[in-house]
């Protein structure tokens, strides 16, 4: 018998069950065969050995372990299994989904732009079968960790990956019933309607004045022709407060481009929106991404049948920024201004993306365009959009240099097809007024009209008297 054949049998007869005691045993193996201080000799055999002693040692009738887990199992036979501590876990996440090479998806949060983290949760593309992948709609998932089959280069254990396991809802919808949902450019357009009242007790007089000269509908594509220092930011928080006012159940969105940061400050403090900006200290890309973000956006909230009304600052910047992509102005001809041939083509789909659904919702855009700047480019812009929209409202410079606001030119703005967004007796005496207004200075019919609202209340009112 060798020194390794007694030194376990005493190790069996003694019973070492705890961990000190199996290291003991441990060193007495290795001073009975001294040749296993080699690492290299004594791996199989020691191992062998080792393996069959602990064995030995747990299954031994007096292992004291082994009585007590039997007595238990019999005192509680219908007792359940406990649950392993490292069961997955589940929880529900939104986000939206962002579709990457490869057909998998993952879900981001909304903040400026898309926010990208190593835990965003995977959605696989099997269940592209049970509901399309449309980019930037919000879903509602069952997610679950799961550990990576491959571990990490360099060492480590196997990164741990959140996984859906099921879709609850998109858009607020059940998959199957959004799977149903037409895309954007399958939907049917129509003329801007019904009215988008802007008035409401003790509104702006922009509220008003827009409401009776440049009626705003569901789906209007709008466009406010404004020079520099003519409170065109401002009159856009005057109208993202009249639609809030009167139309709380539509989403209402402010889409800054390269504005200055100090605007973007005073948005998100004042304005009831969803404020998606990015200041003039930030790069090209982020205005790009961002803008085609929030459209793409728009637009699945629209497939769902939603209202959705998008409040642009600015339609030139954002042009500015699309010419100045080495991507978006890859033409390689140059028109006046120095504008790329192929810079505003992008920009004049996210525009012209508005407009009111035959079969259900309806996307608004009241977009901002700068002139008179001085840049030949900024004039280019604005031409190439001019006449693309169904609502032009003009500010004019004479008019704010005098102080007075809101800086609208009454009679160069208007609404193609005003007459489906206002009533017969209001269009009566709406073109009655703008044919007197004709023959008066700009800055004379805002006071002309500034001074009857202060002696009627409502439009309503001043329609009647």
């Amino acid at each position: 018998m060798t020194p390794f054949d007694s030194t376990a049998r005493r190790c069996s007869n003694r019973f070492w069950i705890s961990s000190i005691e199996l290291m003991r045993a441990l060193l007495m193996l290795q001073q009975a065969d001294p040749s296993c201080h080699n690492s290299r000799q004594m791996n199989r055999p020691f191992r062998r050995r080792l393996t069959e002693l602990v064995a030995g040692l747990l299954d031994h009738p007096r292992n004291p372990t082994l009585k007590e887990t039997k007595s238990e199992t019999k005192d509680a036979p219908d007792q359940p299994p406990a649950e392993a501590s490292d069961a997955p876990k589940t929880w529900k996440v939104s986000g939206l989904l962002q579709v990457q090479d490869g057909g998998d998806a993952r879900l981001r949060q909304l903040d400026d732009g898309l926010i990208e983290a190593k835990d965003d949760p995977f959605v696989p593309a099997s269940f592209e079968d049970e509901c399309p992948f449309r980019p930037a709609s919000k879903m509602t998932v069952q997610v679950e960790e799961r550990k990576a089959r491959r571990r990490r280069r360099g060492g480590g254990g196997r990164p741990v990956r959140r996984i859906t396991q099921e879709i609850i809802d998109v858009e607020g919808l059940p998959p199957g019933d959004y799977a149903k949902c037409k895309e954007f450019l399958e939907l049917t357009p129509i003329d801007p309607q019904p009215r988008m009242s802007l008035e409401y007790e003790g509104c702006p007089p922009a509220c008003r004045l827009i409401d009776m000269f440049c009626p705003i509908g569901y789906g209007t594509r709008g466009l406010i022709v404004a020079p520099p220092k003519a409170g065109k930011t401002v009159l856009l928080q005057n109208i993202a407060f009249g639609i809030k006012h009167n139309h709380p159940d539509v989403e209402l969105v402010a889409l800054l481009i390269d504005e200055r940061p100090e605007e973007v400050t005073d948005f998100r403090r004042n304005v009831p929106a969803t404020v998606l900006a990015s200041s003039n200290d930030e790069g090209v890309e982020k205005h790009i991404s961002l803008g085609m973000l929030a459209i793409e956006r728009a637009r699945r909230m629209v497939e769902a049948g939603k209202d959705v009304v998008v409040l642009l600052d600015s339609l030139t910047r954002l042009g500015r920024a699309f010419n100045n992509s080495r991507k978006y102005a890859s033409s390689g001809r140059t028109m006046s201004g120095g504008l790329d041939a192929k810079a505003l083509e992008v920009p004049k789909q996210m525009f012209g993306a508005a407009r009111k659904a035959e079969e259900g919702g309806s996307l608004t855009m009241i977009a901002t365009c700068l002139v008179d700047t001085g840049s030949r480019a900024d004039q280019v812009i604005f031409e190439e959009f001019k006449g693309t929209g169904n609502m032009e409202l003009i500010l004019d410079k004479s008019i704010s240099e005098k102080r007075i606001y809101p800086a609208i030119n009454l009679a160069a703005s208007g609404t193609r097809k005003e007459d489906l967004l206002m009533g017969d007796e209001e269009l009566k005496t709406v073109s009655a007024l703008r044919r007197r207004l004709m023959n008066m200075p700009a800055h004379v019919q805002v006071e002309q009209l500034l001074g009857a609202m202060q002696r009627f209340k409502t439009n309503q009112s001043m329609i009647s008297g």
